[in-house]
């Protein structure tokens, strides 16, 4: 593990369910967790280094890919949050990114993370 406090960002529509992957991921991993909606993502993005940014599954996979590309481009590692039980094997063109079905456990969220944070390097 990094010898410093994770930076993770969650950029999710809807703000309760951000809420709740924050207090999940704090109580359990020593890091710093940023709460932005998807318009926000880029800014955020561009305002410090991220970690690991967990992203909202949008209708249009074409935004899916442009989001998930500015937020591997930035250097973080990625986790998508979806309601779409269809993508549990993944987004397609980014399948190696886990996925997180909404609703989902502190089992299955924190699984999600550290799956990601080793693919990223992070770990």
């Amino acid at each position: 593990m990094l010898d410093r406090k994770l930076r993770l960002l969650i950029a999710e529509k809807e703000y309760l369910i951000a809420i709740d992957a924050r207090q999940i991921v704090s109580n359990l991993l020593p890091c710093d967790v940023t709460i932005a909606t998807m318009l926000e993502l880029e800014q955020m993005l561009g305002e410090g280094a991220w970690d690991l940014v967990l992203i909202d599954v949008v209708s249009d996979p074409e935004s899916n890919r442009k989001n998930a590309d500015k937020v591997l481009t930035a250097g973080a590692g990625l986790v998508f949050l979806t309601g779409h039980s269809d993508l549990a094997r993944g987004v397609p063109g980014l399948s190696e990114w886990p996925v997180v079905i909404k609703p989902f456990t502190d089992v299955t969220l924190l699984d999600a993370v550290s799956r990601a944070l080793s693919l990223a390097g992070k770990s």
